[in-house]
């Protein structure tokens, strides 16, 4: 079974090294369609196909942020509603947004109200500058680094 996460470093690894771009939002919406058709992974088999420990997703529950179904003897058990779903929290860790913030996300994308939509909206667009502006500040010390490894070289003073 191919891991959603080495897709994921392969592209991370290709952008890296200037062979493709960053995806665009069309792409990553299609890639809920790249997702197995599962319906009945265990939590370490759901961790491991996202790269991360079952302790993690056990903390993502505890925390509220999912709710997976239980078969008849309380284990959980992922389908693939459920591995996009931790897919989707674990990218937004990742991203730097904090628990409380997915946790009301979840909350405005559950309701149904115009409002809702917005305050959802609201939320994501401020997380989106916040990650422009890191990404910023990974590229002027990423410029910082490659001018001192070019001095290093004697290739600019």
């Amino acid at each position: 079974m191919t891991t959603h996460h080495l897709l994921i470093e392969q592209i991370a690894d290709e952008i890296a090294a200037g062979r493709r771009l960053p995806p665009t939002a069309e792409e990553i919406g299609s890639c809920g369609d790249d997702l197995p058709d599962v319906a009945d992974l265990t939590i370490g088999q759901a961790a491991a196909m996202i790269g991360i420990e079952a302790t993690t997703v056990r903390y993502y529950e505890d925390e509220g942020l999912l709710s997976i179904p239980r078969r008849d003897n309380g284990h959980r058990r992922f389908d693939r509603d459920a591995l996009g779903e931790l897919l989707f929290v674990h990218r937004l860790r990742l991203s730097g947004l904090p628990v409380r913030d997915i946790a009301s996300l979840q909350s405005h994308l559950g309701e149904d109200s115009d409002d809702a939509r917005r305050r959802a909206r609201d939320l994501l667009d401020r997380h989106a500058l916040d990650m422009r502006r890191q990404i910023a500040q990974l590229q002027i010390s990423l410029a910082i680094t490659e001018h001192k490894t070019a001095y290093l070289t004697g290739g600019t003073p």
